[in-house]
């Protein structure tokens, strides 16, 4: 048996409500029994996946909505986020040189959340399809499972 939740998170002005949905997120991971450590990992990837996508996806400053799904596969979390936003593929996008200090990079300020997604998910696809940006990232929690999947003891165990 395997979890999903939808979120649909409303993009205005430059900013993406997702805070007012982060308790989904929680709830999400309560019921895949997730690590604090990895829900806060699955929390800070869609945040700063949502803020990019406000901060310099739109030209209007028309509503736009953006659908996240959360849903787990086996021991894999898996995010898909859909937006209209212009065509953005995170694959293709450079990363900064974390090892210059940033008066010395290219670019001196930017990317570090690009790369920040990438070293918190194990894999990544991008898809531009009927004008959307489709982007689905797989991060690995070995030993996730829904509660109430051969889970009896993990559930009655005592709290650490």
């Amino acid at each position: 048996m395997d979890a999903t939740k939808n979120i649909a998170v409303e993009c205005a002005m430059g900013r993406c409500l997702f805070s007012h949905h982060a308790h989904v997120v929680e709830d999400f991971g309560k019921h895949c029994d997730l690590p604090p450590r990895s829900l806060y990992h699955v929390s800070l990837v869609l945040d700063e996946l949502l803020t990019n996508i406000a901060a310099y996806g739109y030209l209007d400053q028309d509503r736009h909505h953006v659908c996240v799904s959360l849903s787990q596969e086996g021991d894999d979390i898996i995010m898909t986020v859909e937006d209209d936003a212009l065509p953005f593929n995170i694959l293709e996008a450079p990363l900064p040189d974390v090892t210059l200090p940033p008066e010395d990079r290219a670019k001196p300020v930017g990317g570090l959340g690009i790369l920040l997604v990438r070293r918190l998910t194990d894999s990544i696809t991008y898809e531009r399809r009927d004008n959307k940006n489709i982007l689905t990232l797989r991060k690995r929690m070995p030993h996730c499972r829904v509660k109430g999947e051969n889970s009896h003891e993990r559930d009655n165990a005592p709290a650490r």
